[in-house]
C-alpha cells in the first residue's frame, strides 16, 4: 500500500484475495475515522506530533495550514 497525500492503493490482486480484501476495508474505514478526528482536533494532533516526532508544537502546528 501506498499513501500519497488522501489516497490510498493496493495491486488489484489483493482485491481478489477475500481476506485480503477485508483487511482494506477496514485499514481504509480506520484511516478515513482517524483523518476525521484529526480534522476535528487540530491542536491536539499537533501536540500529539510534536511530543512523539520531536518537531516543535509550532512546526506541527504548520499541517493544519497546509490542508
Amino acid at each position: 500500500m501506498i499513501d500519497p497525500p488522501g489516497m490510498l492503493y493496493a495491486p488489484s490482486a489483493a482485491l481478489d484475495d477475500p481476506s485480503k480484501k477485508a483487511a482494506l476495508r477496514d485499514l481504509t474505514r480506520r484511516v478515513i475515522r482517524a483523518n476525521a478526528w484529526v480534522n476535528k482536533h487540530p491542536e491536539a494532533w499537533a501536540k500529539s506530533i510534536s511530543r512523539l516526532s520531536g518537531i516543535p508544537l509550532a512546526t506541527a502546528r504548520l499541517q493544519e495550514e497546509v490542508d
